[in-house]
């Protein structure tokens, strides 16, 4: 992943990017910073970082952040990733390695071209297979499949990129897992800004586009004059080479951008999005029990507090807290930190779980207002193994249970039983006599 947030004891958090962690610190970051996913909160970790030896530079990663390989909870979060070792890797066919640009010649100053390259999964392999006879077809030109995978940055220029490139680039379907595959337009592309004013590398479908950094738009003149109406910054670069119908786009949404509905809905259609992690409220407290390993019921009655997305970085919040009651009988207040006039809650609530939006510009968050776990909140036919005898639960639709084992309660939270499963002891099934507090103390004293 580009990026993640920064936490230090003596500053507040910090959505950085990895490129600029490697320039800051040319891979020698200080112990006292640590990183967390801005998706799931785990800690992750910087990578390919700092100055790689000249014999390594052909094959060095660009600077990223990646998961903790055997974090359990991080294999849940989104931007997870795997490893090349496994069968989910095997399956995906890739898109091609395509490119932008800018045409270094005096007589093109605003020009750029669309290339493309191949990957390479599982090099090794393709090294002893392919042979002279391998080869793809781009315009009817054939180009040896050997030759393009030897080495990086053989690149193929593809004219007409808008067009049906899938009928145009033809790579046999059994080199497709370890080369990619080409992917039709739609009439737009996206690029990232990698390779700053001169281009940069294609996002796939499905990408997410971040606030606050610049992209590329290769399409048409008509849709690009309609995004000096959608984004918030749109500058015409240029145009591709020989295409003067083409031109080229650099756009970018503000983090206090009030059209962020707008370019969602433009880049749906294009098969892209708007990542909604720098827009989420920041829960602050109480700390949760995957980041830091706190009992949960030890503050079930305690507010929880957001924070003001990372949208200024390093700015100063205000010092008071905004604490906001819901219509629920007996339930917690939120409170809310460094939102000011931005605080306009717009909210729903089902049982004692509240749906809420801190302004109509963020995405929806979810948070239990109960001091107690509700009855009625049970999830939905989710096989749920017992980790300690082997039995299991399967919830329904409908709130009944079939249960072979505990009391289906133990596995929702209760304070006592999350210290015995600590010290992988069964748990209780004996009357409770005592407060929950009491119980907890007990049981990790062995008593």
């Amino acid at each position: 992943m580009d990026q993640a947030i920064r936490l230090m004891r003596t500053a507040e958090p910090y959505l950085v990017r990895a490129q600029d962690i490697d320039e800051e610190f040319h891979g020698m970051i200080p112990r006292g910073i640590h990183f967390v996913c801005p998706y799931c909160n785990r800690p992750v970790i910087p990578a390919a970082m700092g100055l790689r030896s000249p014999s390594r530079l052909p094959y060095a990663k660009s600077p990223h952040f990646k998961h903790r390989r055997n974090d359990e909870w991080a294999r849940q979060c989104q931007l997870y990733q795997s490893g090349t070792s496994t069968v989910l890797y095997d399956s995906i066919v890739p898109s091609l390695l395509m490119l932008l640009r800018r045409v270094q010649s005096r007589d093109h100053a605003d020009a750029f071209r669309v290339e493309f390259s191949l990957r390479r999964r599982r090099l090794t392999f393709l090294k002893n297979v392919l042979s002279d006879d391998d080869v793809i077809t781009v315009d009817g030109e054939r180009h040896s499949l050997r030759y393009l995978t030897e080495r990086r940055g053989r690149t193929i220029t593809i004219s007409h990129p808008l067009g049906d490139v899938e009928s145009r680039i033809l790579i046999p379907e059994k080199w497709w897992k370890y080369v990619g595959s080409a992917e039709n337009s739609r009439g737009v592309m996206l690029f990232s800004d990698a390779f700053g004013t001169d281009g940069g590398r294609y996002l796939c479908k499905g990408a997410a586009l971040h606030t606050g950094i610049d992209y590329y738009v290769v399409t048409d003149r008509r849709r690009g004059r309609e995004l000096e109406s959608i984004f918030d910054v749109s500058k015409l670069a240029g145009r591709l080479i020989g295409e003067s119908k083409t031109v080229v786009y650099r756009v970018r949404v503000s983090p206090t951008s009030h059209h962020r509905n707008r370019v969602d809905d433009w880049l749906g259609t294009y098969g892209y999005c708007l990542s909604d992690v720098d827009r989420s409220a920041q829960l602050v407290w109480p700390p949760s029990l995957r980041s830091f390993g706190v009992d949960e019921p030890l503050f079930r009655r305690s507010m929880p507090i957001y924070q003001f997305p990372y949208r200024i970085p390093g700015s100063a919040n205000a010092d008071r807290v905004d604490r906001r009651s819901f219509d629920l009988r007996n339930s917690r207040s939120i409170g809310f930190v460094g939102f000011d006039r931005e605080l306009n809650p717009t909210y729903e609530l089902e049982s004692s779980c509240l749906f809420f939006k801190p302004n109509r510009h963020m995405p929806w968050g979810a948070v239990l207002l109960g001091r107690t776990f509700p009855d009625d909140l049970h999830p939905a036919e989710i096989d749920m193994p017992n980790t300690f005898d082997g039995s299991s639960v399967m919830a329904t639709s409908e709130g009944t249970s079939g249960f072979t084992g505990e009391d289906p309660r133990l596995l929702f939270g209760h304070g006592a039983d999350v210290a015995r499963r600590r010290m992988r002891q069964s748990p209780e099934r004996t009357g409770r006599n005592g407060s929950q507090g009491e119980r907890i103390a007990r049981t990790r004293e062995g008593i």
